[in-house]
């Protein structure tokens, strides 16, 4: 499995709260951005190890997580407290 460069998956959280995530199933190094309510980055995990069960939560309750290829994060230059816009309200 992979993922286009540049591109993306979102996961809702529906109204906020906390997010715990596992790669069990992803085969794939990611980088999860946690983003609260209103769009503001408030965690970042860096190139999860692919098919761990070691589990992933987020720091304060978010409304999305934003799963980019592993590295992305850094090569984008993404920084906790940045502002993510397009997101749906």
């Amino acid at each position: 499995t992979e993922m286009a460069e540049g591109a993306g998956r979102r996961v809702d959280c529906g109204g906020g709260g906390d997010m715990s995530r596992w790669m069990r199933d992803t085969c794939m190094s990611v980088d999860r951005l946690f983003i609260k309510a209103g769009g503001t980055m408030v965690g970042i995990e860096k190139c999860a190890v692919p098919q761990s069960e070691t589990i992933m939560p987020s720091a304060r309750p978010v409304r999305f997580g934003l799963e980019l290829n592993g590295g992305s994060s850094d090569r984008m230059g993404f920084e906790v407290g940045e502002k993510v816009e397009g997101l749906p309200r």
